[in-house]
């Protein structure tokens, strides 16, 4: 069989579109309450970066921002800050909140980092260089803001981050770390005292290495690579987690639909290929399997065989369901739609044979 991908075959905004027509047609009542289900699945993700005042909100934005070749299709928001006198503290509901935190962790912190909805959020420790002399110790300390606030967090120094994300090390640049110029002001206004640092301990031990090199060294030891990957898979299950709610929603407008034709155009779309797809995403993304799924990425069966041998294996899964570990059903429901977006996987496959 030949081989395709899964991506390739979810829905376009042009087919929900005419699914609504197709229903306001018969029900105008359901139409519109799935017309605003779709407009919510379609609009640009609302990503909030939050924190208490000075741990470097705008300067992670500049992080995230730097070096992109393409617009995101959103714009990062900064709250007003956490556990500030003059203002509430911000509602943290966006589709993915990055918190920022500085070199401590405040009980607020604390707080705030609890209201953000489970699989939406990322914790930033900025200002790491702050933390310890040792990559040892930064990333010491990023494990265990990780294990007291429940979510993954990633250590930061923003302002080299924006720099080595958006721009090289100059040939004048590199000539200055090699002479150990930690003291020279324009070096210092754009790398930092710790670009600058970790530029000239590179030299000193390889004087060969290269500016391009040395810009790779300055992203990864910044933090700047580790945001934009973690960021990038963060913002792909936030989108996926949005398509879960529109297929729970059409599965609901479809129960209490009163009209039979209203009711029939949604199951129809709910047996398509497309909204397999985005169960099929949505549930991989889903917390409630969270500890199945690890940080394996969705896979893309080969051809045929590998999409049945996959729908059987999260099929037993979820028939093996522990009800103590899954009092609500939910991690079974995911594995359920897991197992269906393969079934049709394997019919596309051999129709498409």
């Amino acid at each position: 069989m030949s081989g395709y991908r899964l991506s390739d075959h979810g829905p376009s905004n042009d087919a929900l579109d005419r699914l609504v027509e197709r229903v306001r047609r018969v029900d105008a009542s359901v139409a519109d309450q799935l017309s605003e289900s779709v407009a919510r699945y379609q609009r640009p993700l609302t990503v909030q970066v939050a924190g208490r005042a000075g741990t470097g909100r705008s300067s992670v934005i500049r992080a995230l921002l730097a070096g992109r070749a393409e617009p995101f299709g959103f714009d990062p928001a900064d709250t007003d800050p956490v556990d500030s006198p003059a203002t509430p503290d911000p509602t943290l509901d966006g589709d993915l909140v990055l918190y920022v935190l500085a070199a401590s962790l405040h009980p607020a912190d604390r707080a705030a980092v609890r209201s953000i909805p489970t699989g939406h959020g990322l914790v930033v420790l900025n200002k790491a260089d702050a933390v310890g002399a040792s990559l040892a110790t930064v990333l010491a300390r990023a494990n265990e803001c990780t294990d007291s606030l429940g979510m993954r967090t990633l250590p930061l120094v923003a302002n080299t981050a924006a720099t080595a994300a958006s721009s090289a090390v100059t040939p004048a640049e590199l000539a200055l770390f090699r002479n150990c110029a930690d003291n020279d002001p324009t070096l210092v206004e754009r790398w930092g005292s710790f670009g600058v640092g970790i530029a000239i301990d590179v030299l000193r031990r390889n004087p060969q290495t290269s500016a391009r090199t040395l810009t790779q060294i300055l992203a990864a030891a910044s933090g700047a690579s580790g945001l934009q990957t973690a960021f990038e898979r963060q913002r792909r299950q936030a989108q996926a987690l949005r398509g879960v709610r529109l297929i729970d929603d059409l599965e609901r407008l479809a129960t209490r639909a009163l009209e039979g034709a209203a009711r029939d155009e949604i199951e129809h779309f709910l047996r398509s290929d497309g909204a397999a797809q985005i169960g099929l995403v949505g549930a991989w993304a889903s917390p409630d399997i969270a500890a199945v799924v690890g940080e394996h990425e969705l896979v893309d069966p080969v051809d045929d065989e590998q999409a049945l041998q996959l729908a059987r294996w999260w099929r037993g899964f979820a028939d093996a369901g522990d009800t103590r570990s899954d009092p609500t059903g939910a991690g079974k429901r995911a594995a359920l739609r897991i197992h269906h977006g393969y079934v049709r996987s394997w019919a596309r496959a051999v129709r498409d044979g």
